[in-house]
């Protein structure tokens, strides 16, 4: 295996272009990026083939922050891992949401969503988080055999735990999130990853 050169895709000076989430169209190939603008911003870009560049991106900021959450969104990213695209054929990407820095109510994790091959972009679910867990952070998502979606998320209140929530309706509703105690807590700063 081999790699091309390292480039850089967006560049905007002194502002941080992270959470790079790259979402792969599996009916057409067609590659998607979604990302941030120091974490108050989200846009999402399409990659070209032929020219073998990325779209000038679309500000998506405003879906984000119509996530049905229990405060007002001033920080958002999206994963930080890759999305998906479910049975349906819908696209989806695993987003956070914030208001204030290290106060754990006001942490959520959800999805966003295009049925429309990333034209446009839609606010999905987000899981109810209960008082022992208080806010969840940095997720991904990944797709069951029976067709159900897995939410894996980072907690934000006490020790460092995973949770997980279950879609059955293609992320526009979530089961409560839920400790995962059987994953060791030394662990569960990684990056949301799902094996």
């Amino acid at each position: 295996v081999s790699w091309s050169p390292m480039r850089i895709i967006f560049d905007d000076g002194g502002n941080t272009m992270g959470q790079p989430t790259p979402i792969v169209n599996e009916s057409t190939g067609e590659l998607l990026l979604m990302f941030s603008r120091n974490n108050r911003e989200m846009f999402v870009s399409h990659y070209d083939p032929q020219s073998q560049q990325f779209s000038d991106p679309v500000d998506i900021t405003a879906v984000a922050q119509s996530l049905d959450v229990p405060f007002e969104v001033n920080r958002m990213g999206a994963g930080p891992t890759a999305g998906l695209q479910t049975a349906s054929g819908r696209l989806m990407a695993p987003v956070w949401v914030n208001k204030s820095i290290g106060v754990a109510p006001e942490y959520r994790a959800g999805v966003l969503y295009s049925d429309d091959g990333g034209t446009t972009w839609q606010a999905g679910g987000v899981p109810a988080v209960p008082a022992p867990i208080a806010g969840t952070n940095e997720s991904t998502v990944a797709m069951l055999p029976n067709g159900s979606l897995y939410m894996t998320q980072r907690t934000n209140a006490g020790q460092p735990m995973r949770a997980y929530s279950i879609s059955h309706d293609d992320g526009q509703t979530w089961t409560e999130s839920q400790l995962v105690p059987e994953i060791d807590p030394d662990m569960t700063q990684i990056k949301a990853g799902l094996t």
